[in-house]
Formats: C-alpha cells, sequence, structure tokens
C-alpha cells in the first residue's frame, strides 16, 4: 500500500440500546440534581421565616379547611380606605355630638346670666322708687339668697351633665379602638393563615417530587 494513501477506519457504533440506557441515566441524574436543588431553596425560604410560622403551620393548615375562615383577604388599599373612610365618619358624628352638647350648654348659661342680670335691675328699679321696711328687706335677701342657691344648683347640673357627656365620649372612643384593634387581628390572621397554607402546599409538593426521585432511582 502507497504511504501516500490514507485508510479510512470507520469507529463501531455503539448498540442502540447502550445509547437509550445513558440517556436514561442521564435524565435521572438531572431530575435527582433538580430535586436537590429544590430542597436547598425551600431550606433558604424557611430559614428566612419566622419561627412562630413554622411552629403554627399545621394549626394554620387546618384553620383554612374551617368555611368560618375567609380563604380571599381584603387588599391592603381597600381595607386602609374602610378604615379611612370609618374613621372620618367617626370623626365628625363626634364633633356634631360635642357641638350640640357646647351650644345646649351655652343656651343655659346665657338664660341664667340673662335671668340674674333681669332680677338686678328689677331689684334697683324697685329700689329707687319704694322704701322697703326692715321685713321687707328681709324677705328680698332671703329670696336672693334662694337665687344664688338655684343658680349654684344650675351650675352643678350643668358640670355633671358635662361630665356624663364626656364619659360617654371617652367610653365612645375606647369601644372604637378596641373594634379597630379586633379588626386589625383579624387581617393579620388571615395573612398568616394564607402564608401556612402556602408552605403546607410547598412541603407536599416537594415530598411528591422526593418520593417520584426515590421510585425512579429505585427503577434504576
Amino acid at each position: 500500500m502507497p504511504l501516500n494513501q490514507i485508510s479510512i477506519v470507520q469507529a463501531p457504533k455503539p448498540p442502540p440500546h447502550l445509547s437509550q440506557l445513558n440517556l436514561r441515566k442521564q435524565r435521572q441524574r438531572k431530575l435527582a440534581q433538580d430535586v436537590q436543588n429544590e430542597i436547598a431553596q425551600f431550606e433558604t425560604n424557611r430559614e428566612k421565616l419566622p419561627s412562630s410560622s413554622l411552629r403554627h403551620a399545621g394549626e394554620c393548615n387546618q384553620s383554612t379547611d374551617d368555611p368560618r375562615v375567609v380563604s380571599k383577604p381584603v387588599p391592603n388599599s381597600v381595607y386602609i380606605q374602610q378604615i379611612r373612610q370609618r374613621l372620618k365618619e367617626d370623626t365628625l358624628t363626634r364633633e356634631q355630638r360635642e357641638k350640640r352638647v357646647k351650644d345646649f350648654l351655652k343656651s343655659n348659661l346665657k338664660h341664667i346670666k340673662l335671668s340674674s342680670m333681669q332680677s338686678m335691675k328689677n331689684q334697683k328699679a324697685e329700689g329707687s322708687h319704694y322704701q322697703y321696711p326692715a321685713v321687707q328687706r328681709a324677705a328680698d335677701s332671703a329670696e336672693e339668697e334662694m337665687d344664688s342657691q338655684e343658680s349654684v344648683k344650675r351650675k352643678a347640673v350643668l358640670a355633671e351633665q358635662e361630665k356624663m357627656a364626656r364619659a360617654e365620649e371617652i367610653k365612645w372612643d375606647l369601644d372604637f379602638c378596641k373594634k379597630l384593634d379586633a379588626e386589625r387581628d383579624q387581617l393579620k390572621h388571615q395573612k398568616h393563615a394564607v402564608r401556612c397554607k402556602e408552605i403546607v402546599e410547598q412541603i407536599v409538593d416537594l415530598a411528591t417530587k422526593v418520593g417520584e426521585s426515590r421510585l425512579l432511582l429505585e427503577s434504576m
């Protein structure tokens, strides 16, 4: 054979069943690697979560099955808008109530002042035209004392009414704060329940993938 002549030799191809076996092993290794990556990602996400979320995961999963629990929480923007509207309405109602109380107190004080001024004018007018005897002056003094006592009583009644109105306003404010706290707790519980449900679903999905991976590895 001449030296410048190159002989072409073809390498034998591997049998078809060996190629399929290698391809199957590659797919299984890739699936196992994907599962390991998902496990590592899940562990990273779990470390980022607060401990209370993982501790109550089972309880939250059970609470989501309860029909009494709202499965679709209200968006934050809508909830905040509702709170602002409610605060606005409550503030307007409180201002109107305070205005009515102030008007009532002013009206009563004005009436008392006018009555006192009219009584003083009458006494001065009568004193300028008549000379009262000692008995009449004593009677007038007793009447003035009685009027003074009545004025003190009226002022005490007005003060008591103002005190009661203030106590009612304080009670209303406390009830409103309690109601607002209850609504915030409910919203927080709903968010917590949704988050726990997502965690449980991730756990179930991960367990399913791990089981499938084990079945594939055992069948090799």
